[in-house]
């Protein structure tokens, strides 16, 4: 396990510094502080805390502290204390830190309301700042919606005895073996795994070696300067300065991390630097290495991979530019992405997800798609239950199947058309209390989901004032119930926009499309009341396609069907109130708001066939609810022959390994049936929702696509 290198410092001392005046221990944290010795400064801080818990300046400096060796719980505690204290007077930035501890905590509920604060509240004069919360608004939303899902890599922190105390970095393939990069005592040192030894290049000449055929490229650290530079190895298999590449170097300025790749017979150096005309920060720059020996002049990603902030740790394989920012949608600290395309034209960046990212730092990603391997540094806490918070980055491998959970070869666009609606799903609507139709035992309503909306944005004043009658002492109820409005209401809005172009695509090409709908509601009724609103948020559902011109033919020929499940208060949570004179927590607080809801739960899109054949499911996606990893379902599908025309069964495949069909029969005769059994084995991995598909290919007829819908709980 890695351990502070401060521990080694208090041996002896914090013995002296317990002697010290509260004044003198604080000058010893900034001292500290002005060198970024972040755990020393911690100590110091801490002591001259303890010793007058009344000082202001030791409390600040404790919470800045705190917060750089990731002791968040602490620090968010600490600011909160000092904002309330002082009404952000002394320490204007106190709930930026708030948000930002709670943020890296995975807490992104609370970590939003107290950016929307700072943005509202505080006298802060940092613009950088103003202009980070407002970003890191938008990616806590987004870290909610991803927060559950896993992506099925599977990933491992590298043996221990490959790792070093203070730091490991850059990890990347080199003539079939692991290079990479580590600090200790202050110095960086190379370093590669070699038959399972670590062989150590102490205090190297050249750092971050990128090598592509005969060339290799790196960083030359002499006098404190980096200087990109053309390398070779010397004898001692040692890597030395060729030539620097003055051209891409800058006096004064900052340039590393390069990364060589051959795009369409180009050598092309992606590599990170401060220098002028880029978009804040360090950029990653891209220059190609042309045919009479030399580089062209550096250009600039370009805003869809840069930003105000830095970014860091270019590597680019198989048509994807990955990088690591602090600045996009993401889980917390840094975070991988990759931009698809080509220098010149790349698309808006993509996180890479978990568990690659954390919401601690992840970063210098490197992939091998011919080794089906890749890796990545991070300082995310080890699974030893120890107490003490990640203080340096560990090296990280991901491996994976190359077919794993493959589009089957026959490609069906129907199939791929379903599986990305799907993937947008649940979609939640919400409604006001008792909405539509107050006080009513109808089961239908005349409103259309959007008009009950409309009433529901009027409330947010009324919402805030009731909440703020009740809870005096609550300063952040504003911020949270415009986070409320801004992103579960008028989110589901937006999600109920994009369903509705989609499945307006394949309705215009014939299909019938079916969706399901269930309806829920706060306790604070009797059950049957429940039961009958729920219908009523239904059927407002269905009323907005009836009036809505471009579904109204679409209803009433039946080819988009709304199924409607009404739930009642039988599934809401248990810490809401059913008190009917307590409207805070029945009505107003969040917990009532969100089981006044209906949820789009699953989209059926079927094909319809020639009037001259008839095929009749029995049905064509099976949910099977919540089912454990590592368990097996056999589901079972029956296809009826309806028409006069014999049918015949070419094939029948799954969309992954996991799930194995088989067919009884391949003939199928006028008015008979077939069964089609699909074995579905769960992945131990495996956690939250899983769509898999089977394709049932009958010749002369397009692919029906039959679903196993399942939510994978541990």
């Amino acid at each position: 396990m890695k351990s502070f290198y401060l521990i080694i410092f208090f041996g002896l001392g914090l013995l002296q510094g317990q002697a010290q005046s509260p004044d003198v221990l604080l000058s010893y944290a900034e001292d500290a502080m002005d060198s970024k010795q972040w755990p020393i400064a911690f100590e110091w801080a801490k002591q001259a805390y303890e010793s007058d818990t009344t000082s202001f300046e030791a409390q600040a400096v404790l919470a800045v502290c705190a917060y750089e060796i990731k002791e968040f719980e602490l620090s968010s505690r600490l600011f909160l204390r000092m904002n309330a204290k002082d009404l952000g007077q002394l320490q204007p930035d106190a709930l930026f830190y708030v948000a930002s501890a709670k943020k890296q905590m995975g807490e992104y509920e609370e970590a939003e309301i107290y950016f929307r604060s700072f943005l509202k509240k505080s006298k802060s004069t940092n613009p950088y700042f103003k202009s980070k919360a407002k970003q890191e608004i938008k990616n806590c939303l987004w870290a909610k919606e991803y927060v559950g899902k896993i992506d099925s890599l599977h990933h491992y922190r590298l043996p221990q005895k490959y790792q070093h105390k203070e730091a490991d970095i850059l990890p990347r393939f080199i003539e079939d073996n692991v290079h990479f990069y580590f600090k200790s005592e202050g110095h960086w040192n190379g370093s590669f795994i070699q038959d399972t030894v670590v062989v150590v290049e102490s205090n190297p000449e050249i750092l971050a070696v990128s090598v592509l055929n005969q060339l290799a490229v790196g960083i030359s650290n002499q006098n404190g300067i980096p200087k990109l530079v053309e390398c070779q190895l010397n004898k001692d298999s040692l890597w030395t300065t060729k030539k620097e590449i003055e051209l891409l170097n800058e006096d004064g300025g900052y340039v590393g991390m390069p990364c060589l790749a051959n795009i369409d017979g180009i050598i092309t150096l992606f590599f990170v630097s401060d220098r002028e005309g880029g978009e804040g920060g360090k950029d990653i720059w891209i220059s190609r290495f042309q045919k009479n020996g030399t580089w062209q002049k550096p250009f600039n990603a370009g805003k869809k991979v840069n930003s105000q902030d830095d970014e860091l740790a270019p590597f680019y394989a198989q048509e994807r530019l990955f990088f690591s920012s602090s600045w996009l949608e993401g889980f917390g600290g840094w975070d991988v992405y990759y931009a698809e395309g080509r220098p010149g034209s790349f698309a808006l960046a993509t996180n890479a997800g978990k568990p690659i990212n954390s919401n601690f730092n992840d970063w210098g990603l490197s992939i091998y798609p011919e080794k089906n391997i890749g890796f990545f540094a991070s300082d995310r806490p080890l699974n030893d239950s120890t107490s003490l918070p990640p203080c340096c980055t560990d090296i990280y491998a991901f491996v994976w199947q190359p077919k794993l959970d493959s589009i089957p070869t026959k490609k069906d666009s129907l199939m791929l058309v379903v599986t990305d609606v799907n993937m947008q799903l649940p979609i939640k609507l919400y409604f006001h209390n008792d909405e539509p139709n107050p006080n009513s035992l109808d089961t239908l309503t005349t409103f259309t989901f959007l008009e009950t909306t409309t009433n529901y944005f009027s409330l947010k004043s009324k919402y805030i004032s009731k909440l703020t009658e009740q809870e005096k002492d609550n300063k952040f109820i504003e911020e949270e119930v415009s986070a409320f409005y801004e992103n579960e209401l008028q989110l589901g809005i937006n999600k109920l926009a994009k369903l509705e172009q989609d499945l307006l695509v394949e309705l215009k090409k014939g299909n019938h499309v079916r969706v399901t709908v269930r309806g829920f509601a706060s306790p604070r009724a009797a059950s049957d009341y429940n039961r009958r609103i729920s219908l009523r948020r239904i059927s407002s559902i269905r009323n907005q396609w009836m009036q809505d011109p471009r579904f109204t033919a679409y209803i009433q020929s039946g080819s988009l069907e709304l199924i409607g499940i009404p739930f009642g208060e039988s599934k809401a949570a248990s810490d809401v109130s059913d008190d009917l004179f307590n409207e805070k927590k029945s009505i107003y607080s969040k917990g009532a708001r969100l089981e006044r809801r209906v949820e789009i739960e699953r989209v059926e899109i079927e094909r319809i066939l020639a009037d001259s054949i008839c095929l009749k499911w029995n049905e064509t996606l099976s949910y099977l609810g919540r089912v454990k990893p590592g368990s097996q379902h056999v589901i079972s599908f029956e296809l009826t022959n309806c028409g006069n025309t014999t049918l015949y069964i070419e094939d029948v495949e799954s969309s992954c390994g996991c799930t194995v069909p088989e067919v009884t029969t391949t003939e199928i005769l006028p008015k008979e049936k077939v069964t089609i059994k699909a074995t579905y084995t769960v992945s131990q991995k495996s956690e939250g929702k899983e769509i898999r598909f089977v394709s049932v290919h009958i010749k002369g007829l397009p692919t029906q696509i039959l679903t196993i819908e399942s939510i994978v709980t541990r």
